[in-house]
């Protein structure tokens, strides 16, 4: 008999036209996606009967309201993560450049146990939070925040139709090595760590009594505002950055990440405000200061946004 194993299992996607809804798999394509774990689960609400019945017994329990959720976890590579960034980015991209929006894109993810030939299918899938951490000495990594309507019954059929599989570009991994930094246009000394959020504030709205389709499943998701938080960390050489924080100073904060055939993508944060400083002492070694700080809109003419993301491919 065979069992399931982490190792054979394969996620994929697809662009949701109408959400929660997969579309016409006879023309579009499952696209496979990169990651190294998923947390993708169906939850159910439940409620039970009150009834008292003298036998101290529960009379019944059903099933309620029910969602997706999870984290996917992946490498960050450039192109195979562009559908992601923009949903991230609640918005679409303008040639080769991501500015942030309010339109919220959803997905049919599908993931497969390839081992078993079962596929659990999960529809409305948005993303409610992004992050990226770059660490020194290692790959650039990311989370992806998952927050869906509802899921179909695992079966012993893929949702893939005459669309096929889609094709990954499949380029080089970024790493914390390549690439540079810059805080207020300037130079900002040595950065040991620099990680970021997105968080859509994503919540499942529902219904009752047949206004939809799948009651139990969420109707809708309702977006909050747009929040962009983070934390850059860098060895104690002068007081620069900490009297940023002590004075209310506004910055802004661009990096870019260079993989190893010269694909770039660049992420700039226009207006920030940092929002605390550390300077205790644990040990007797070198002193690190960790900068958290939350990116603001700039709505400065041509700018008009919290984060820009640009990709150029190499020449």
């Amino acid at each position: 008999m065979a069992y399931a194993q982490g190792s054979r299992r394969k996620l994929r996607y697809v662009a949701e036209a109408s959400f929660a809804t997969t579309p016409d798999m006879e023309t579009e394509a499952l696209i496979p996606m990169r990651n190294n774990s998923d947390s993708l689960n169906l939850s159910k609400d439940t409620f039970e009967s009150a009834e008292l019945r003298g036998d101290r017994s529960i009379r019944d329990l059903r099933h309620g309201n029910e969602q997706v959720s999870g984290d996917i976890s992946f490498d960050l590579a450039y192109g195979d993560f562009d559908d992601f960034l923009e949903a991230a980015m609640c918005s679409t991209w303008d040639g080769d450049i991501l500015k942030q929006g309010t339109t919220l894109n959803s997905f049919t993810i599908e993931k497969e146990f390839a081992d078993i030939g079962q596929f659990a299918v999960y529809r409305g899938c948005a993303v409610n939070t992004l992050s990226l951490t770059l660490a020194n000495n290692a790959v650039v990594t990311g989370t992806i925040g998952i927050l869906g309507a509802g899921a179909d019954a695992v079966a012993a059929s893929s949702v893939e139709g005459a669309g096929g599989e889609g094709t990954l570009t499949n380029t080089e991994v970024f790493d914390s090595f390549s690439g540079s930094i810059s805080e207020n246009g300037d130079p900002i000394g040595i950065v040991t760590n620099l990680e970021f959020t997105i968080d859509n504030g994503l919540s499942a709205n529902f219904s009752i009594l047949g206004t939809h389709d799948n009651p139990e499943e969420a109707l809708f998701l309702s977006m909050d505002r747009f929040n962009v938080t983070g934390t850059v960390t860098v060895y104690f050489e002068d007081a620069s950055l900490v009297n940023k924080f002590v004075s209310e100073t506004a910055s802004s904060l661009q990096f870019n990440l260079i993989d190893t055939d010269g694909n770039d993508l660049d992420f700039e944060f226009p207006l920030i405000k940092y929002t605390g400083h550390d300077l205790g002492v644990g040990d007797a070694g070198p002193m690190t200061i960790a900068m958290p700080f939350q990116a603001l809109y700039d709505a400065t003419e041509g700018v008009e946004t919290t984060l820009t993301i640009t990709r150029t491919a190499a020449t």
